[in-house]
């Protein structure tokens, strides 16, 4: 029978993950529910949200909570399971929680995918830019620089010199100015360029959403999803994914996916949203996108700090045989600064993991 099998889901609470529970409940599975919480961070703690859903469908409710000590002592372990350098600061809690959904259950479920196929993320500001309703701002600014504004059925993303991506980190020209061997015969940006080409003609939302889906989908989530689950012997399944729910989010047009509310308030998912009014609280349904939110950044000016100039200023750093030590040394100055830009920390991050994996595998 379906109800005597243990399922576990990784709740943070979050709209995406709870809907999934919502319908394995629906389904008649017996749930067990995971969070992961960072000590001493109250601010991004989204244990309350997974709470009160979990009461809400009567799940087994298990947290686990970590530090900047387990952050750490973690990453080596890290860049040997990624086999590749994987820079998602998520990638840690996401094992702590794995490695206690474990204990009880050998299959988990996730909400993966939900915000590629049904336009999550910011895209409820993206689209008020395309209507020309938005402020230019933020890491949006250089993707609207050449967008008039006006209606968004005449914008084709194919033509604009800024594909959306969520990891453009650095230029091309300061890639170069980096890196010892100064052949960067590639922009980073012509794979999602040629990605939305071969989309063809579509509205911006649906070739957006495509490039998310042949590029942070498939290169972040579901690769440290798999190897952090992995790593501890557990199943990860997720259920945005079935190739049917897949081909039927391709159909749905853009106002199902990111559309205005009653109120003309813009809101992303909305055809979830929708199935979520019956099944779950309204504050999880209303509350915005907070992704995994993770401190580690923060720690970058205080807990870590001695570690990061280990990492990058220290005899043993490997990177200087690809990197100039003096733009190192900048990076690692200005990343770790009680003030530095949250990209400057993004950049040292990066360099950060690069390191640790030369260490681990070279």
């Amino acid at each position: 029978m379906v109800a005597d099998v243990p399922v576990g889901v990784m709740l943070s609470g979050g709209l995406d993950s709870s809907c999934v529970a919502a319908a394995a409940r629906e389904a008649g599975f017996k749930l067990k529910t995971y969070s992961v919480a960072f000590r001493d961070a109250p601010e991004i703690d989204e244990r309350p949200y997974a709470r009160a859903v979990a009461k809400h469908l009567d799940c087994e409710h298990h947290e686990v909570e970590i530090g900047p000590e387990e952050f750490i002592s973690f990453l080596p372990e890290l860049v040997s399971f990624t086999d590749e350098p994987l820079a998602d600061l998520a990638s840690v809690p996401l094992y702590y929680v794995c490695k206690l959904a474990r204990r009880d259950v050998k299959v988990v479920l996730s909400g993966e995918g939900s915000d590629e196929i049904l336009g999550g993320y910011s895209f409820d500001r993206v689209m008020q830019q395309w209507q020309g309703r938005g402020p230019r701002k933020g890491y949006l600014r250089r993707f609207f620089q050449r967008i008039a504004g006006g209606d968004s059925s005449f914008l084709d993303l194919r033509n604009e010199p800024y594909p959306l991506v969520m990891t453009n980190y650095m230029t091309s020209d300061e890639k170069a100015s980096l890196l010892r061997e100064n052949n960067i015969e590639r922009d980073s940006l012509d794979s999602e360029r040629e990605r939305i080409s071969s989309f063809g003609p579509a509205s911006p939302l649906a070739q957006a959403l495509y490039g998310y889906c042949g590029d942070w989908l498939v290169e972040d989530l579901l690769m440290k999803a798999d190897r952090m689950s992995m790593g501890v012997s557990l199943e990860l399944r997720t259920p945005f994914l079935d190739y049917r729910l897949v081909e039927f989010a391709a159909t749905l047009p853009d106002d199902l996916r990111v559309g205005q509310d009653r109120d003309g308030q813009w809101k992303t998912k909305m055809i979830l949203r929708r199935f979520a009014e019956k099944r779950l609280p309204s504050e999880i349904i209303d509350r915005p996108k907070q992704g995994f939110p993770v401190p580690v950044y923060g720690w970058l000016s205080n807990h870590l700090k001695d570690w990061a100039n280990e990492m990058l200023a220290s005899p043993a750093t490997r990177l200087i045989e690809w990197c100039y030590p003096a733009a190192l040394s900048q990076l690692l100055r200005v990343g770790t600064s009680p003030e530095a830009a949250m990209m400057d920390r993004h950049r040292l991050w990066n360099l950060l993991i690069l390191e640790l994996w030369m260490r681990r595998w070279r």
